[in-house]
């Protein structure tokens, strides 16, 4: 929870902002501050820094998640699993 936003809210926050790019042929990214903040008062001009995709992929800290740190401890352990099959 960021913010103190269940992540039901957010995720709904997010799809009526997902839903206004696509009626709109824009990306997340294109959104102004002013928009974020327009769809929730608990955007801050920082929210601008979270939208490009790496940064979304990088947040992902769970294990088995998408970030990098994560991604390579799954190959590490992938390849081990095939060294012992080999």
């Amino acid at each position: 929870m960021r913010k103190g936003l269940p992540f039901r809210e957010a995720h709904a926050v997010v799809g009526r902002l997902v839903g206004k790019c696509v009626m709109e042929s824009r990306r997340l990214m294109d959104l102004t501050a002013e928009e974020l903040r327009a769809a929730s008062a608990l955007f801050s001009a920082d929210a601008l820094n979270l939208l490009p995709p790496e940064t979304c992929v990088a947040a992902r800290q769970s294990r088995g998640g998408t970030a990098r740190d994560a991604v390579e401890v799954q190959l590490r352990q992938a390849k081990a699993l095939l060294a012992q099959k080999s």
